[in-house]
């Protein structure tokens, strides 16, 4: 074959495999418009509009309008280049929530002025404005949502600070929208938490604040627990018999959600039994349940960390001077110690915790095991007795002895659970 013939081989190879891609190319843009018009790619690096399970479940469950407001100041995000990323990040995200909602969520883009119609209604809804201008102007960057029933919710300002639980807050938002009867949260305590006017005692400021999102209840456990209970929250339990440990545990196997605090030494009833004149506080257990479900608990054994260890006054020495030392057993957890990257625990930046319990997997279970609170290395087990009566700060410094690991205060479990009742009630 001559070269001018395999040229002209090659010429009409290249034309023909051009003419094929351009026929691919038109098919595969008819067959996109058509086949792939709902479908979306998530290209960014922390996949950012790749919405999990539960978000799409939340909009595609929405029945009736949701109204979202987005306020966005041009002049306070022109003043910084990574809030102006973000600010496109978070409209993005809300127009992405339009789509999965079926338009069932109303997008409105506001852009407030200072001193403008648009400001007061930011204002109104209780936005957080931010100075812009040393005649002090204030720039906004929030989000107010309604329904149908002028329900308001709102994310007074969006700091990019939290931008790893942007999704969560913005399904939060409109799930209490989309829902507005408040999830209900079933107390279970031997703690004088919830207000008694026969006594005088006002609720603790934690019921007042749950109270704000939840109807919380204080229920016995001389029946089953209730079916429309959200969330079982069982705090300091003590004298507790088989058939209360029953209905809590048959709670938890029928897939309710639960929150457990324990403590091997509750200053906090210590000090009301005092003023009651009642014995000490001993602690509290939940040593059948936790046996069966595979947690280690000791009742027995508090947490002491050398690094977080607090300061307190420890009596005066010889001359009169006053005694400072650091207190092993209160402990102040930052840093590392909190996870992070959890909506729980992420907005936390130091948690003081007093005598606290400490808990572990156990050996073969088969449940999710995710810390949320832990100690540092420089930590050890201390005995109850150590700090129930009478502690001494400074002997307790002068002999601990760290493990060199971590003791975890704080977990989530989730997974399948053995009964601790295979036999039916007792």
């Amino acid at each position: 074959m001559s070269d001018v013939t395999k040229t002209w081989d090659r010429r009409r190879v290249a034309i023909a495999s051009l003419v094929v891609a351009a026929i691919f190319f038109v098919a595969l843009h008819i067959f996109s418009t058509e086949s792939l018009r709902s479908w979306t790619i998530d290209l960014t690096q922390d996949k950012v509009y790749t919405l999990s399970k539960g978000t799409k479940e939340v909009l595609a469950s929405i029945r009736e309008p949701v109204t979202l407001r987005l306020f966005i100041s041009d002049d306070l995000i022109d003043q910084s280049p990574a809030l102006k990323d973000y600010a496109r990040d978070v409209q993005e995200l809300l127009e992405r929530y339009v789509q999965l909602s079926n338009n069932r969520i109303k997008l409105e883009l506001i852009h407030p002025e200072p001193f403008s119609p648009e400001e007061d209604r930011a204002v109104g809804f209780g936005l957080h404005g931010v100075p812009i201008t040393q005649a002090g102007n204030l720039g906004y960057f929030g989000l107010a949502g309604t329904n149908t029933t002028d329900d308001l919710d709102t994310i007074p300002f969006f700091s990019p600070q939290r931008d790893r639980f942007l999704e969560y807050d913005l399904s939060r938002l409109v799930q209490n929208l989309a829902n507005p009867k408040k999830k209900k949260v079933g107390l279970v305590t031997s703690l004088p938490m919830m207000a008694d006017p026969m006594l005088r005692y006002r609720p603790w400021q934690i019921i007042d604040q749950l109270r704000e999102f939840f109807d919380v209840q204080k229920i016995t456990l001389e029946d089953p627990v209730p079916k429309d209970i959200d969330v079982l929250m069982v705090v300091h339990p003590r004298d507790m018999d088989d058939t209360d440990l029953y209905y809590i545990d048959q709670y938890v196997m029928r897939g309710g959600k639960a929150l457990f605090f324990v403590d091997p030494f509750s200053e906090t009833a210590t000090r009301g039994n005092a003023m009651q004149r009642q014995p000490p506080d001993t602690g509290s257990d939940l040593k059948k349940l936790f046996t069966a479900w595979g947690i280690n608990y000791d009742k027995n054994k508090v947490l002491g960390d050398l690094t977080g260890a607090q300061r307190v006054s420890a009596g005066r020495d010889s001359l009169g001077r006053p005694i400072i030392t650091d207190y092993i057993a209160w402990v102040t957890l930052s840093g590392k110690q909190i996870k992070r990257n959890e909506v729980i625990t992420g907005d936390l930046d130091k948690i003081n915790i007093a005598t606290s319990g400490f808990i572990s997997k156990a050996k073969g279970a088969t449940y999710d095991w995710d810390p949320l609170l832990s100690s540092s290395p420089q930590a050890m087990a201390l005995n109850v007795s150590q700090v129930n009566k009478d502690p001494k700060p400074a002997k307790l410094l002068k002999d601990f002895k760290p493990t060199g690991k971590p003791f975890v205060v704080a977990a989530r479990i989730s997974g399948m659970l053995k009964s601790a009742f295979p036999n039916g009630k007792p």
